[in-house]
């Protein structure tokens, strides 16, 4: 493990845990550029400003880069912030139910602070039935797709999972979601209790509602997972999120997805998260963290210690980490057609080949 590497999980974990002390950074001679590069790489560069400010062996320049970026993050997340409370007004307004997940309701509800992490989009959560009326109101916003120019009929977009609208005049992206799993995951929630399993938030001085906690832990796990646990700020998200919400029912997260089986997507991470950040796991996903997580874990481990910043998996190591994060056969079946199948701009992809069709067929009649 390199220097910076080591130095950089010290910091994050002082951030988990106040007590913690932090690493004495004057001590060594810390190649700068090289830890900034790790921290950007792995999305964490802006937590590194409120540690580091107060540190005097700290280069001036450093904290100054630090500074600037997490500044410049918090105007453009602001803006964003308050667009996307304006956007849910909007849909309020229509009668549309709309729920706004991930991206800045992550942050706020883990961090609260939405200057710590970039969003490259805002994700709203909506019923399939009201996708036409909700399209409609986006346009009345300035809104647009490149999918619906080349299929204007909005109930043809129902068919794959999510939509994405961006605004020409302000550049703000929008993702219209009817299944928050994207089919990554087939029906881990269904449609009825996802809109039910809601409570307010007050975000941005507007309430919205939000997923509950355990629908919240299960996406936070979906993300780190679809990104083969291979970013640091993933790994930091659930180990927040353990620290934040001991009390939950962890339970019926691990029943959910052993049920689905997709528990390894929670297992493999929450080893990874005992690891680098020595946070408590709930007992009850410890419990479930069996010699195939740990081993997946040590992978994801010894890549990123032995050439930090480690590069991204490649599409087919990504392809073949994701088939070992599911324990069922039939859910391996029903990712690898998952990735045959258009998904929200890949409209001219055509559908799965004759051969992947019966797949499905029999993939169903096993479920």
């Amino acid at each position: 493990m390199s220097r910076e590497f080591k130095i950089l999980l010290s910091l994050l974990r002082q951030y988990l845990t106040r007590e913690n002390p932090l690493p004495e950074i004057g001590e060594y001679s810390v190649n700068w550029p090289h830890l900034l590069q790790i921290a950007n790489h792995h999305r964490v560069s802006p937590l590194l400003y409120g540690i580091l400010k107060s540190d005097e062996s700290v280069p001036t320049d450093v904290k100054q880069q630090l500074q600037r970026l997490f500044y410049g993050l918090t105007a453009k997340n602001t803006r964003s912030m308050f667009e996307l409370t304006r956007v849910c007004a909007q849909l309020e307004k229509a009668d549309i139910l709309s729920i706004p997940f991930k991206g800045f309701v992550f942050l706020d509800q883990l961090y609260g602070d939405i200057g710590l992490r970039p969003c490259a989009d805002m994700d709203i959560y909506i019923e399939p039935g009201q996708v036409r009326p909700a399209v409609g109101q986006l346009q009345q916003l300035g809104y647009s797709s490149h999918l619906l120019r080349d299929v204007p009929d909005v109930d043809v977009v129902t068919k794959f999972y999510t939509l994405e609208l961006s605004n020409p005049h302000n550049g703000f992206l929008f993702d219209l979601h009817w299944e928050v799993t994207d089919g990554y995951v087939s029906h881990l929630y269904s449609r009825q209790e996802l809109q039910s399993a809601t409570r307010p938030f007050e975000f941005a001085g507007f309430t919205v509602p939000v997923f509950r906690d355990d629908i919240t832990l299960a996406l936070i796990v979906l993300h780190g997972a679809k990104g083969s646990w291979s970013y640091l700020s993933a790994m930091l998200d659930l180990a927040v999120f353990f620290r934040r919400f001991p009390r939950i029912d962890y339970d019926s997260v691990v029943k959910r997805m052993e049920h689905r089986g997709v528990l390894r997507m929670m297992t493999v991470g929450a080893a990874i998260v005992e690891h680098f950040f020595h946070a408590p796991v709930p007992l009850s996903i410890k419990d479930h963290i069996d010699g195939k997580a740990k081993s997946l874990a040590m992978d994801i481990v010894n890549r990123m210690r032995s050439n930090p910043p480690a590069q991204p998996p490649t599409r087919w190591r990504k392809v073949t980490f994701n088939l070992q994060l599911r324990n069922r056969w039939t859910e391996k079946m029903r990712y690898l057609l998952f990735k045959t199948k258009p998904k929200k701009v890949d409209m001219r992809g055509g559908n799965a080949t004759a051969g992947w069709n019966r797949l499905e067929r029999i993939v169903m009649r096993g479920q």
